[in-house]
């Protein structure tokens, strides 16, 4: 569980700097004044991320699918290695581009937006 939190971090770390861009380049830069503007920061920022994540993921996946289809000697070990392997670079993708940017979107609206505090 450290492990996958510490090989997320640096793709999260990455998208969250996309969004953050988008914002300084809002109509007052590092100033959202409202939940569209904010909306469409993320957005921007997550279809940015789209393409290099999901390039890393099918590159990883198809190098993992010819050892799930191994039939040799040794092969039930490696296909237990990348079983989870797969499973985790399919995680990630979903997580860093559905979940993390809706997370985001709700700190930032209610914790910083509303309140009228800026944290860029």
């Amino acid at each position: 569980m450290v492990r996958g939190a510490a090989q997320r971090a640096p793709s999260l770390a990455r998208l969250l700097t996309g969004i953050l861009d988008e914002s300084r380049e809002a109509p007052r830069p590092g100033k959202l004044r409202n939940l569209s503007e904010l909306r469409a920061a993320i957005m921007e920022g997550a279809v940015n991320r789209l393409r290099p994540k999901f390039m890393t993921v099918m590159t990883t996946f198809l190098a993992l699918l010819p050892i799930m289809w191994s039939m040799g000697a040794g092969a039930d070990t490696m296909k237990r290695i990348a079983a989870p392997m797969i499973g985790g670079i399919f995680t990630s993708f979903l997580l860093e581009l559905l979940v993390y940017p809706g997370v985001y979107e709700i700190w930032k609206w209610n914790f910083v937006l509303k309140r009228g505090q800026n944290t860029e």
